[in-house]
């Protein structure tokens, strides 16, 4: 589906007034941006998400490539892996975690998902505790 007509059914469902169906949605959420993939949620907002289209999260507390994030917490939030055979690009970066771990960075900024989300799609981790947010990415990333 080519990107006008999303655009357009994007814009008839906010003038409109009504949420997005999921049909757009799984439509908008094939654009790619290497080993990630723009996701909408919450109000029409381009999130970045993983290829499995699980919402990437950023928690406020880390600092440029330094997780202040680590065991107990990990049972709710994931760092997202990178594999040995991933390169970066930017603005996407890997850092090594204290555990020897590869992590994704998106401008500095460590990835995560969330276990709040059962479904691709689902943003059940934003605004946790008042430091878990979405990582939102402009729509012109997407071009």
């Amino acid at each position: 589906m080519n990107r006008i007509l999303l655009l357009s059914i994007a814009s008839a469902l906010l003038l409109a007034n009504t949420p997005m169906p999921a049909l757009a949605q799984e439509a908008m959420a094939n654009d790619f941006i290497g080993k990630f993939r723009a996701w909408v949620v919450l109000d029409l907002r381009f999130a970045l998400a993983t290829l499995e289209g699980r919402t990437v999260y950023a928690y406020a507390h880390d600092g440029p490539w330094q997780p202040a994030y680590f065991d107990v917490c990990e049972q709710a939030w994931f760092p997202v892996a990178a594999i040995p055979q991933d390169v970066a690009f930017e603005p996407f970066s890997i850092f090594m975690r204290a555990d020897g771990t590869r992590q994704w960075a998106y401008s500095g900024v460590p990835l995560y998902t969330s276990a709040r989300d059962a479904r691709p799609g689902e943003a059940n981790g934003n605004g946790v505790d008042g430091l878990w947010h979405i990582v939102e990415i402009p729509a012109h990333t997407m071009e």
